[in-house]
């Protein structure tokens, strides 16, 4: 249910939640007994618990509760709950794209623009600024990454740099060719990506010591961009960042389980 929710990427984790419930309660009256259950449905327990009494909706979910009592009465021939609607309080200060109420969606956007944990300092130069954005494929780092660039940040993408280091001439195309032999390249004597792939894709330790040529080097000119570049944020996107070691290179790294990604940045440039 979670997808359908606003920001759904930053809510805490169920029991996280379920222990802010629990104590949020345990604070209002020490001498009650709670039960707190997670729900896969909109409805939950509400329509086949038989020991349940009462039923709290906000004014908004009215239609909801009333929809309980239908199934409870029709469909599972339980007793009629009371139904006892709240009011919500009014969000005192809403953004036009806040909710006009009081409510978690208007918290986690919000939380935009914070660091979720404190930033570890290295002993790198603090200008540029460089975030490492990496995860898995499909995962939305191109889209940060275009949303970032169009804010102003210069982004160094490590798949284009791979590219150039392959090429003849580069210091990684003779050790490729020197360990995988003639075979890995074209009539025009440029690595062939489609010789090379079924190679190392089929054999791990073959794919270990391509990394070890290739990830070096990589590292390298994105070393080189970062400290030429005038820009105050630099961006590297590589889906290997964390794996190749690359972090040590950047103040901080943000990855598609991190739902922190959805960092907001103000309008003006960066």
């Amino acid at each position: 249910m979670l997808p359908g929710k606003t920001l759904w990427e930053l809510i805490e984790n169920l029991d996280v939640r379920i222990e802010n419930v629990k104590h949020f309660l345990s604070d209002i009256c020490t001498e009650l007994v709670y039960h707190i259950v997670p729900i896969s449905d909109p409805f939950g327990p509400s329509i086949h618990d038989p020991t349940m009494e009462m039923i709290v909706v906000s004014e908004e979910t009215l239609r909801g509760g009333e929809k309980i009592n239908e199934i409870r009465e029709k469909e599972k021939k339980l007793n009629k709950l009371d139904i006892i609607p709240v009011k919500l309080i009014d969000e005192p200060y809403p953004h036009p794209h806040e909710e006009m109420k009081i409510s978690s969606s208007t918290a986690r956007i919000r939380m935009l623009g914070t660091l979720l944990k404190p930033v570890e300092e290295k002993a790198i130069p603090k200008k540029p600024y460089v975030i490492g954005l990496t995860g898995g494929v499909a995962s939305g780092k191109s889209g940060v990454a275009k949303w970032l660039s169009q804010l102003g940040a210069e982004i160094v993408n490590c798949d284009l740099i791979a590219h150039d280091v392959y090429k003849r001439g580069k210091p990684c195309h003779s050790q490729i060719v020197e360990h995988f032999g003639e075979s890995v390249l074209t009539a025009e004597g440029e690595i062939d990506r489609k010789v090379l792939g079924p190679i190392v894709f089929k054999n791990p330790e073959q794919m270990k010591k391509l990394n070890s040529l290739v990830w070096p080097a990589i590292a390298q000119e994105v070393v080189k961009i970062i400290g030429e570049s005038r820009n105050r944020v630099l961006v590297v996107e590589a889906a290997v960042l964390l794996t190749a070691g690359w972090e040590k290179n950047c103040h901080e790294v943000r990855t598609d389980s991190e739902t922190g990604w959805c960092h907001h940045y103000p309008s003006t440039s960066l």
